[in-house]
C-alpha cells in the first residue's frame, strides 16, 4: 500500500476514534461549568473556583470512564503512526501555552500593572490564541466542529469578562455550553445505537455442560 494511502485511512481511522461525541460533551460541560460557577457567584452563593471545581469532577469521570468503558471495548485501542502522534503533541503544546499565557497576561495585568478589570488585553491574548489553537487543532485533527467551538469559546470569555451586568454576563457561557453538550449528546447517542458492544459467547452454552 502507497503512503499516501496509508496516511488518508490512519486520518479517516483517526476521525471515527473521535468522532464519538465525548469530547464534545467534556468541551460543552467546560463551558457550562465556566458559566454556572460564575453566575453562582454572582448571586452570592461561593466562589467560582469552588464551584468550578465540583462541576467539573463528575465531568471527568465521565470522560474517563467512558473511553475505557464504552468507547475503547467498541473500538478497541488504535496505534497510530509518528506523524499523527506529532500532529497531538503540537495541539497539546499549543492549547497549553494558551492556558498558560492568557493567565499570565490576566496576572500581570490585574496585580503587577494594576489594571482595573475587565481589561482588554487579557480578552484581546485570549482572542487570538483560542483562534490559533481551536483552528489548527481542527485542520490537523479534520475535525471542522472546532472551528466553531473555538469561536464559541472565544464569545463566551469576551462576554463573561466585558458585560458587566452580574448574572446576566454568564447567559451566553451558558447556551454555548448547552449547545455543545447537546450535539455531544446526539453524537455519543447515535455511537451507542450504532456500534453496539460485541457480544461474547457462552462457552457452557456453546459447548454443553462440563460431564465428570
Amino acid at each position: 500500500m502507497k503512503e499516501t494511502d496509508l496516511r488518508t485511512t490512519e486520518s479517516k481511522v483517526f476521525r471515527f476514534s473521535i468522532d464519538h461525541g465525548v469530547w464534545d460533551i467534556y468541551l460543552g460541560c467546560l463551558l457550562l461549568a465556566m458559566g454556572l460557577s460564575a453566575l453562582f457567584e454572582d448571586l452570592g452563593q461561593g466562589s467560582s473556583s469552588a464551584w468550578f471545581l465540583g462541576l467539573m469532577i463528575p465531568v471527568l469521570i465521565f470522560f474517563y470512564a467512558s473511553r475505557k468503558y464504552l468507547i475503547e471495548p467498541r473500538l478497541g485501542k488504535v496505534r497510530f503512526g509518528a506523524r499523527r502522534k506529532n500532529s497531538l503533541r503540537v495541539i497539546a503544546g499549543l492549547i497549553g501555552l494558551a492556558v498558560l499565557v492568557g493567565l499570565g497576561m490576566w496576572w500581570a495585568s490585574t496585580s503587577l500593572l494594576n489594571v482595573p478589570t475587565p481589561s482588554l488585553l487579557p480578552v484581546i491574548l485570549w482572542v487570538v490564541l483560542s483562534l490559533g489553537s481551536f483552528s489548527v487543532a481542527a485542520y490537523l485533527l479534520g475535525f471542522p466542529r472546532l472551528y466553531l467551538y473555538g469561536l464559541f469559546f472565544v464569545a463566551v470569555f469576551t462576554t463573561l469578562e466585558l458585560i458587566p451586568t452580574p448574572a446576566l454576563r454568564t447567559i451566553p457561557t451558558i447556551t454555548a455550553g448547552a449547545v455543545i453538550l447537546l450535539i455531544g449528546s446526539l453524537l455519543f447517542a447515535r455511537f451507542l445505537r450504532n456500534y453496539p458492544l460485541p457480544v461474547i459467547p457462552d462457552t457452557e452454552e456453546t459447548h454443553g455442560p462440563h460431564r465428570a
